[in-house]
């Protein structure tokens, strides 16, 4: 009788296993759509014209930063059920925003990529972007913050840095602190970063006190800055703020020091490279902003400094290399959360995403902008140190300029 129920049992046992297994049989294998072989990331640099002096290398940057994550096994698709390389397009745009429209169009049409990552400055990125929305393809931005680029309705962009219009809150924030400075005078490039970010800088200096003596608004073609300067110099400001890109600031810097111009603090917003080579001994001292300091600890920062290395570049020398780092962030979060190359798929990754990059916690707001913004440096012995906010400083901010020492 046991035997007979153990028989019974074991038959039942064998007939589900048997049903199981034809039901999975017919039910077939898990069916991943086929996808593409790699994730394809297309975009332009300039790596002559006016803008190479502070962005040249970083295609070679993008280059090293797809290497490293290919090297750990490239991003998990789920869509497709496997890990896919990642392979940048680049093309030099000349500083031009007829060529890199063009290029765009190109990177788009002929080489198929997937996702686009946006030029260098503002000006060019208005322009390019518009191929991104024609084409219905997500464009993630660097360094490209006017508030003009976002206020147009777009759909499919997505600029990893604040607006701006608040670029330079934290040093404002910091002369406030101080309460030292009483008057400014304002100089802004009448270009679309530049003039955001004056405009933020004369309301942020009403907002904390100071007296602007001067304000005025300047074509990028002006190269006689004498009358400005002499005016400046019988005003005698405090702080003298010059929103511009490198060249047009190296131009009033050189003049200021030909006439005698001597205020308290010089600042200018794009403290680069290209800035302090040309002015030498003279850059001393001047304060600006960059987008992250030796310290800090948010985000990947083993990864942004292997990449740089491999690269052959330093921060110090190419501060926007940091952005660029967010931008890749940003890149890689996207492709995670989307687990697809599909546009819809990867633009609605986009909206939604909240990730860790060099900044802290970075998102885009409904009209794609995203909330990464500066760090207050002062030139210092040749080299920029973080002085704001205090929680981060690595030197003491140095105010009054010691004229003297110079």
């Amino acid at each position: 009788m046991i035997r007979g129920r153990w028989i019974i049992k074991s038959t039942m046992v064998l007939t589900g296993i048997l049903v199981l297994s034809l039901f999975a049989l017919s039910a077939g294998p898990i069916s991943f759509a086929q996808g593409p072989k790699e994730i394809i990331i297309g975009g332009t640099i300039s790596k002559t014209g006016r803008f190479a002096g502070e962005v040249a290398p970083f295609d070679k940057l993008a280059y090293n930063w797809a290497k490293v994550i290919n090297e750990a096994g490239g991003i998990f698709m789920k869509e497709y059920g496997r890990r896919l390389p990642l392979r940048f397009v680049y093309y030099d745009d000349r500083s031009d925003s007829e060529t890199a429209v063009k290029l765009y169009e190109r990177l788009v049409t002929l080489d198929k990529v997937h996702l686009l990552i946006g030029p260098y400055s503002s000006p060019l990125t208005i322009r390019v972007s518009t191929v991104a929305e024609k084409y219905k393809i997500p464009m993630i931005t660097a360094e490209a913050n006017s508030d003009k680029i976002f206020q147009r309705g777009f759909k499919w962009i997505f600029g990893v840095i604040d607006s701006g219009m608040v670029w330079s809150n934290h040093y404002f924030d910091m002369i406030k602190k101080e309460g030292k400075a009483k008057t400014m005078a304002l100089i802004i490039q009448d270009h679309p970063h530049a003039l955001d970010v004056g405009l933020g800088a004369r309301k942020d200096a009403k907002r904390i006190g100071l007296k602007l003596v001067f304000d005025k608004i300047y074509s990028p073609k002006i190269t006689d800055f004498s009358a400005a300067i002499t005016a400046i110099k019988s005003l005698n400001p405090d702080i003298l703020f010059i929103s511009s890109y490198p060249a047009f600031g190296i131009n009033f810097m050189k003049q200021a020091k030909e006439l005698g111009l001597r205020p308290r603090e010089f600042h200018l917003i794009h403290a680069v490279k290209a800035a302090t080579d040309a002015l030498g001994m003279d850059a001393e001292y001047i304060t600006g902003e960059h987008f992250w300091a030796e310290g800090l600890t948010m985000g990947d920062v083993a990864t942004y400094k292997k990449i740089l290395a491999m690269t052959g570049i330093s921060h110090l020398d190419f501060p926007w290399s940091a952005i660029r780092m967010q931008a890749y962030d940003a890149l890689k979060a996207a492709l995670e959360s989307a687990g697809s190359v599909d546009r819809d798929k990867l633009r609605g990754a986009l909206a939604g995403l909240k990730y860790e990059t060099l900044c802290g916690t970075n998102s885009f707001n409904a009209k794609g902008q995203g909330r990464c913004n500066t760090w207050t440096q002062q030139y210092l012995n040749g080299r920029f140190w973080t002085i704001w906010p205090a929680e981060v400083a690595q030197k003491k901010h140095v105010y009054p300029t010691p004229w003297d020492k110079r």
